[in-house]
């Protein structure tokens, strides 16, 4: 829990000085230790979260790669929520269907050429 928080930034360091309360049974942390930390605002369930990445723009529509009997096609798929490295799939997608978690850009520029050659 943070107990308090400064005012003012260092214009040097921009740092400021924060209070928080934290179980130390260890008596690892000790008074005036400078840390570095991430403050979680709220946790949100989500029913589908999927790595940046794996979600592209072709042809104008936000598509996830998914695996056919043929290879693989761009899936379109409706965005929600994002954070820094993950993205919500709200439609489009299923829970437990594979979709390409690497690579995608590669397919899409495969995808591109095909559509090129012919």
């Amino acid at each position: 829990m943070i107990s308090y928080i400064g005012s003012s930034v260092s214009e040097q360091t921009r740092t400021t000085p924060a209070r928080i309360v934290l179980a130390n049974p260890t008596g690892i942390w000790r008074p005036g230790l400078f840390v570095m930390g991430r403050v979680t605002i709220e946790n949100v369930e989500v029913s589908l979260l999927v790595p940046k990445d794996a979600v592209l723009l072709v042809d104008g529509k936000m598509c996830c790669f998914i695996k056919t009997k043929d290879g693989f096609k761009p899936q379109p798929v409706v965005l929600g929520r994002t954070n820094d490295v993950s993205q919500e799939i709200v439609s489009g997608l299923t829970y437990g269907e594979p979709y390409v978690t690497r690579g995608a850009f590669t397919l899409k520029s495969e995808l591109g050429k095909s559509t090129e050659e012919e």
